[in-house]
């Protein structure tokens, strides 16, 4: 078999995607996925597959800084509210629990496509042990999962500007980097 760019020249490896022959330029020039190569057309493939996904990647960012603004902006007058009224009515530690909510869509999605099954499996042995007795610390287990979650908030709201500010500075800046670099992977194939 010889190589699908030059016909003349033996093939030393084939395309992973489309197993056309690649001769030993064709292999250095072109692509490389798991250390195997590809040829130009899967190459331009690859390049534009991942363009498209950062780009996705890149609006999906923005989307999530006008949240975490909104988010920002309702907590901060909760907690202005509580500090300039006369009484304090408890709306600091709702501004807070507020400013803890930023991020929980994306943990959400993370957990439900990588599910920590060692976690899922020890709660409900521990929840169905608890029941199973007709034990009332069943009880103390909610309370006390309830109360950890919630401090483990209040702490996250606590540091919620810091968190937003490092957001707003970085999260554009490693998007752009990734997608200058695969421009100009797919400028060099040409």
């Amino acid at each position: 078999m010889n190589c699908i760019t030059h016909n003349d020249v033996p093939a030393v490896a084939s395309c992973q995607h489309c197993n056309v022959g690649l001769c030993s330029e064709c292999v250095h020039s072109f692509l490389q996925t798991d250390n195997k190569p590809l040829c130009k057309n899967c190459s331009k493939v690859y390049v534009d597959a991942n363009l498209e996904m950062l780009h996705s990647e890149l609006a999906g960012l923005k989307t999530k800084k006008i949240i975490w603004s909104i988010i920002l902006v309702l907590g901060a007058l909760l907690i202005v509210f509580d500090i300039t009224s006369a009484t304090s009515s408890g709306l600091m530690i709702v501004g807070i629990l507020v400013w803890s909510l930023a991020g929980f869509i994306d943990r959400f999605r993370k957990k439900r496509e990588n599910p920590d099954v060692q976690w899922a499996i020890k709660s409900s042995v521990i929840e169905g042990n608890l029941l199973a007795r007709g034990d009332s610390t069943i009880w103390f287990y909610w309370l006390g999962n309830f109360l950890v979650t919630l401090t483990i908030m209040l702490i996250r709201g606590i540091f919620f500007p810091f968190f937003y500010l490092y957001f707003m500075l970085t999260a554009d800046k490693k998007v752009k980097t990734e997608i200058a670099r695969i421009k100009e992977l797919g400028e060099s194939l040409n």
